[in-house]
């Protein structure tokens, strides 16, 4: 059976236009450059939270275990959704973070660029810090 779906899928991949395979290897392409273009602006905004004063620690819960940003009493998570773009996660409190109760800021696209989505992000942490005090 298993080496019937092979000839099956070859058949049909030899009736594919050569301008397709080439659209869909593009496609495979760009996909692979979008992932390693947030892979390091995830890794930008690690390190903006840091130089920020923030102290990277892992909080533990029933279900996973989740790296947090911690100042004073505001725990970060930077992250990243294919549907809206970057954004930061806000919790209040240990008590909060553990429960994984975080809070979405603002989305910032990946359309938007590296240099505007860092700036974005670092003026609404610097406001949460601010509110916070």
């Amino acid at each position: 059976m298993f080496k019937r779906k092979n000839k099956q899928a070859k058949q049909v991949e030899e009736q594919i236009p050569e301008s397709m395979k080439a659209l869909i290897a593009e496609g495979h392409r760009l996909r692979s450059q979008r992932s390693e273009e947030v892979k390091q602006i995830l890794e930008k905004m690690a390190v903006m939270l840091l130089e920020m004063g923030f102290k990277e620690t892992v909080i533990t819960n029933p279900y996973r275990n989740e790296v947090n940003y911690v100042y004073g009493n505001l725990y970060c998570i930077p992250e990243y959704l294919e549907s809206i773009g970057f954004i930061m996660e806000y919790a209040g409190s240990f008590e909060e973070a553990q429960k994984h109760f975080h809070e979405d800021g603002d989305s910032f696209p990946l359309a938007m660029g590296e240099e505007a989505i860092l700036s974005g992000l670092a003026n609404e942490v610097r406001l949460a810090i601010n509110q916070q005090s």
